[in-house]
Order: structure tokens, then C-alpha cells, then sequence
């Protein structure tokens, strides 16, 4: 009878240990989920930060070309209706860009507004993706009225239409890359939120 009381006091003693330890890798387990939360949330702030980064420097481009475009053009002896037209484009794509943006720079990370986070960077990727063909089509038939007034107004419009295309290839190179960088840092914020929401 001893013997078998001694048995059942290491057994009790042995299932002690064992919930001690599953105590113990249960509180390092809820350390290392909530360090990784942590880490996660610090990668969409970082990834958020970076497409407010992005809206800041398009709206503050987009206010610039808004005034210079027109004002030069003016000044160039374009026709009235072609520099209202340049900036009724500007302001489309600035107004635009400001949708697109809008509501991102209030959304605190750390509350865990997620879900409405990611809607809005739903919302601005689809836009971006779906603004590539609204803009080439702007583009093509702004160039379009460019090359008519370049006619009128130059005696020789090839060197003015050369320097315009360009320009227009330098800026249409830069403006791509761009764009499709905003679209991958959404990528990347999207796929951070859903990490979070998957742990």
C-alpha cells in the first residue's frame, strides 16, 4: 500500500510540473503573439505612413501644375479655351487624388480601426488601378488639342512638339512608377492588415 501511495504522490507530482510548464509556454506564447501584433501594427503605420507620404506630395504637385500649367500657357498665347481646358483636367485629377487620399490621414492604427482601414486602401487601389485608364484618355486627347494650338500659335511647331513629347515621356515614366508604387504599398498595407486579422 505504501508503495502504491508513493506512486500516485510522483504521478501528482509529475502532472504538477507539467501544468507549471504549460502555464509558463501559455504566458510566453500570449508574450510572443502580442510582441507580434505589435510588430505587425508598427508595418501598417509604417505602410500607412507611406501612402499619406505619397497623397501629400500628388496633392501638393497637383495644387503647383494647377496654377504653373495655365498661368504658362496664358503667358504662351495658347487660346483661352485650351488653358481653361488644361485646368479643368488639373483640377479633375487633383480633385480626384484628394478622394482617393481623403480619410487616410485620420485613421489611428493603434485603436485597431482596421476594418475601416483597410475599406479606404480597398477604395485607393481600386481607384488608382481604374484612374490609369481615365487618365491616358484625358492625356491623349489633351495632346490632341495641344498639337492644334502648337499649329496656330508656331511657325514651326515640330521643335515645340518635340520638346513636349519629351517631356511628356520623362513625366509619364516618373508618374507610372509612382503610381504603381502607391498601388504596391497598398498591396503591402492590405496584406498587413490581413496578417493582424488572421493571428
Amino acid at each position: 500500500m505504501e508503495r502504491r501511495v508513493d506512486y500516485n504522490y510522483e504521478h501528482l507530482h509529475e502532472l504538477e510540473e507539467l501544468r507549471e510548464q504549460l502555464d509558463l509556454l501559455n504566458k510566453k506564447l500570449d508574450k510572443q503573439q502580442i510582441f507580434a501584433e505589435k510588430s505587425m501594427i508598427k508595418y501598417v503605420k509604417a505602410d500607412l505612413k507611406k501612402l499619406n507620404g505619397s497623397g501629400v506630395f500628388y496633392i501638393v504637385m497637383g495644387i503647383f501644375a494647377l496654377i504653373y500649367c495655365p498661368v504658362t500657357f496664358y503667358f504662351w498665347n495658347f487660346s483661352f479655351e485650351f488653358v481653361v481646358g488644361t485646368a479643368l483636367m488639373l483640377f479633375v485629377c487633383l480633385a480626384y487624388t484628394l478622394y482617393l487620399h481623403n480619410g487616410l490621414y485620420s485613421i489611428d492604427v493603434a485603436k485597431g480601426n482596421l476594418m475601416e482601414l483597410s475599406q479606404k486602401v480597398l477604395r485607393l487601389r481600386k481607384g488608382y488601378a481604374n484612374w490609369l485608364y481615365v487618365g491616358f484618355t484625358m492625356i491623349i486627347v489633351w495632346c490632341y488639342f495641344l498639337y492644334r494650338e502648337a499649329l496656330v500659335i508656331y511657325e514651326n511647331p515640330e521643335g515645340f512638339m518635340l520638346a513636349a513629347i519629351i517631356g511628356g515621356l520623362l513625366g509619364g515614366v516618373i508618374g507610372l512608377s509612382r503610381h504603381f508604387k502607391v498601388v504596391r504599398d497598398a498591396d503591402n498595407l492590405l496584406e498587413h492588415i490581413k496578417e493582424i486579422q488572421n493571428s
